[in-house]
């Protein structure tokens, strides 16, 4: 379970440069690129073709202003667009906020963090005006459509940008984890799963939660499969549990609390 904060082994025992959340799904496209990445109501991709929307998103955030070090708010629920958004923001080395759209706490505390943009689902339209109100303070904010699919809201332009790569994450309150944190967390929380291109692991979420986070950034950095649940009560009917892993070298599915994870 022990992992150093620079220094991170992937499933062939190489060692890998120092965690960089930009280079995540760069080096899983490197080392797996055929192998699924994501799998979700019956639809699955490869980590290459996952590289592909991302890149493709990548360059439609950036048209939009988004810059580096820029404090995103993600307020999407549903598992693929979250993974696809929470990949593209990483490669353009944002400081991702994942926010529960349907919690006026979670949306106020985010409203603390002087963010510069938040991404909503196009589907969650419904509650993306009271979201953006309790976040920003504003009635309005300058908004638009990206690929058809996403909504990109304009926060604060002028906030200044952040110093340290890494995310806020939602542990009773918002708190910031470096990149050098989260990928000491991430390689210990591989190993200690015994992750690797073989494994699936079905996440239950919610997405705005740090563990459902730190499988994701798991599965990416040891070629595993993320299977989005969208309801977790066929899996054990454990309601709490926020993954099962299948397919490790340890061979039966492990049903996880988020105490065993975070």
């Amino acid at each position: 379970m022990l992992a150093t904060l620079e220094k991170f082994v992937n499933d062939d025992g190489a060692r890998m440069s120092v965690f960089d959340l930009n280079a995540v799904l760069d080096e899983a496209v490197d080392r797996h690129p055929f192998r699924p990445a994501v799998s979700c109501d019956g639809f699955e991709t490869d980590f290459e073709r996952l590289d592909e929307s991302v890149e493709w998103l990548r360059e439609e955030l950036v048209a939009r202003g988004v810059q580096p070090r820029a404090r995103i708010g993600v307020c999407i629920t549903d598992g693929w667009e979250f993974v696809l958004a929470f990949h593209v923001l990483a490669r353009l080395d944002a400081v991702m906020v994942p926010i529960d759209p349907f919690d006026d706490v979670s949306l106020r505390g985010a409203g603390e963090l002087d963010l510069h943009h938040i991404i909503f689902h196009r589907e969650q339209d419904a509650v993306l005006e009271e979201a953006v109100a309790l976040i920003s303070g504003e009635a309005f904010c300058p908004m638009f459509d990206v690929a058809e699919v996403f909504t990109l809201v304009v926060v604060s332009v002028d906030s200044p940008l952040h110093v340290e790569g890494g995310l806020f994450l939602n542990e009773l309150g918002f708190r910031f984890r470096s990149s050098v944190e989260v990928g000491a967390r991430t390689a210990a929380l591989s190993v200690g799963l015994e992750l690797g291109p073989e494994s699936r692991v079905m996440v239950c979420g919610p997405w705005s939660c740090p563990c459902a986070v730190l499988l994701l950034l798991a599965c990416a950095t040891s070629g595993s499969c993320v299977q989005v649940i969208q309801e977790p009560r066929g899996y054990g009917g454990v309601l709490e549990s926020v993954a099962v892993v299948v397919g490790g070298s340890g061979g039966a599915p492990q049903s996880l609390g988020r105490d065993a994870i975070y």
